[in-house]
């Protein structure tokens, strides 16, 4: 994995690597030559003239940064059997750790024994835009609202990227309206009367005959999901006064029910417009 972080995730991961911290186990001038030379091409030696500890380890991890190495170091700085007989916890450490990668849109999850380094956005499904490069504005905002919604969830605004979620959904529908309705009503900002316009375009009321059990309830779920999603931008968005603070499994919730569904409506559009 290429990791590229900012100079703050960086400056927090020197604290851990050298020790200062309080949040790990310290390194000497030494150590730290060992520790950076299992990751560097051109190994290093301590000797006099050597810059303090917190500079070169500083030093070293901008090297390193953007590169597939980062990542190494990272996992090597938390390595859990550094922590062994010492006052800290290596989770202590990670969790500290987690509080910058998160807006760098990383994360490092304990795996058994072991910590591994996920990228936040591989937790969303994603999604196709067939609207791509159009210049009506309705259409404009699936690529945008699919921007904001990824860039709020890693800078951390969670509340945000649950309205761009919404937000998305809302695009889409209104554009696959348009497709079957040239002359389409005018919406009031009630979703899921836009989204029962939008069923019945597609063919994707539960109630028809001849549909098979379980696809008849997946189609009822998805009007539960449409009223879930106002209702979660209303509760946690924020464009209203937020009752409940909203966490990353909230947003992440809200981003991939939206793109799922999005992209569902918009391929049996494209389905049904086969001979």
């Amino acid at each position: 994995m290429i990791m590229k972080v900012s100079d703050q995730t960086i400056s927090a991961l020197s604290e851990i690597v050298t020790g200062n911290g309080n949040l790990s186990p310290y390194r000497s001038g030494p150590d730290l030559v060992c520790f950076f030379n299992q990751f560097c091409n051109l190994p290093d030696t301590y000797g006099r003239g050597f810059p303090s500890r917190w500079m070169y380890a500083e030093e070293k991890l901008q090297e390193l940064n953007n590169s597939g190495k980062f990542a190494d170091a990272l996992l090597a700085a938390i390595d859990p059997r550094d922590f062994l007989n010492t006052d800290f916890k290596c989770e202590t450490a990670a969790d500290h750790l987690n509080l910058f990668l998160e807006y760098d849109g990383y994360e490092v999850r304990q795996d058994g024994v072991r910590w591994n380094v996920t990228t936040i956005e591989g937790g969303i499904v994603g999604m196709s835009n067939p609207f791509d490069g159009s210049e009506d504005l309705v259409h404009q905002q699936i690529p945008l609202q699919i921007s904001k919604s990824k860039k709020r969830l890693e800078s951390g605004d969670h509340a945000g990227s649950i309205t761009s979620s919404r937000c998305l959904l809302e695009a889409v529908l209104l554009a696959l309206e348009q497709v079957h309705d040239s002359n389409p009503p005018q919406y009031d900002g009630n979703l899921l009367k836009l989204y029962r316009r939008v069923q019945r375009h597609l063919n994707l009321v539960p109630g028809q005959k001849g549909l098979a059990d379980c696809l008849r309830q997946i189609l009822s779920g998805m009007a539960s999901i449409v009223h879930g999603l106002s209702t979660f931008r209303n509760c946690m968005g924020d464009s209203h006064v937020v009752r409940y603070r909203a966490h990353k499994h909230h947003a992440l919730l809200a981003i991939n029910c939206a793109q799922t569904m999005s992209q569902f409506l918009l391929d049996t559009n494209e389905y049904q417009k086969r001979p």
